[in-house]
């Protein structure tokens, strides 16, 4: 008896659900979906801190350029960032790496949190170029921006090589699929 009382509490909340979801008017609608965007808003803002948090966490001399957090697909629920970082705190110079990291937007409480799947120093290869100056999207894929050594003439300080590449996520690793361009030098995968 307790077992159908309670299928029965579920159906009518259920269908109260429904019901006030239904009444709601397109005004209601539309500034729920405006209340919405502006929370989503408010969260991109402080996904900087979120990745500080995280990036402490796992090393030393931490730095994130914010125009190198991008939302993927535009208009979705997920953010992608890059930052470089001395890994470990292993301390001397040329010692840190970039770390690719993939934020989700919780919806319950819109704010981002780090998704560490496909986020932090073992998920970002070592092939990947040390100095990445940029992550962004184009043609609705996700791309990256780098510098590599000419070791003929570069101190170790100071890549001077452009490198362009796709941005994927394969076996459980970030990946550069480098693109044929001018000047574009093939990254080592």
């Amino acid at each position: 008896m307790k077992i159908m009382a309670f299928g029965i509490g579920i159906l009518t909340a259920f269908i109260t659900m429904n019901a006030v979801a239904e009444i709601m008017t397109e005004e209601q609608e539309k500034a729920y979906e405006q209340q919405k965007k502006q929370r989503k808003k408010e969260a991109f803002v402080k996904a900087p801190d979120v990745i500080a948090s995280y990036a402490n966490s796992i090393g030393c001399i931490f730095n994130l350029n914010p125009e190198n957090i991008v939302e993927f697909p535009e208009g979705g629920n997920r953010l992608f960032a890059v930052f470089s970082i001395d890994v470990g705190c292993s301390g001397g110079s040329n010692m840190s790496r970039p770390v690719f990291v993939e934020l989700e937007l919780s919806i319950a409480s819109m704010q981002y949190y780090i998704n560490f799947e496909h986020s932090g120093p073992s998920q970002t290869p070592m092939s990947i170029p040390q100095t990445v100056e940029k992550i962004y999207v184009k043609d609705e894929k996700l791309w990256y921006s780098a510098l590599e050594h000419d070791w003929n003439k570069d101190g170790i300080c100071c890549p001077s090589v452009p490198v362009t590449a796709e941005l994927k996520f394969e076996n459980g690793m970030w990946i550069g699929v480098p693109v044929d361009l001018p000047g574009n030098k093939k990254t080592r995968n």
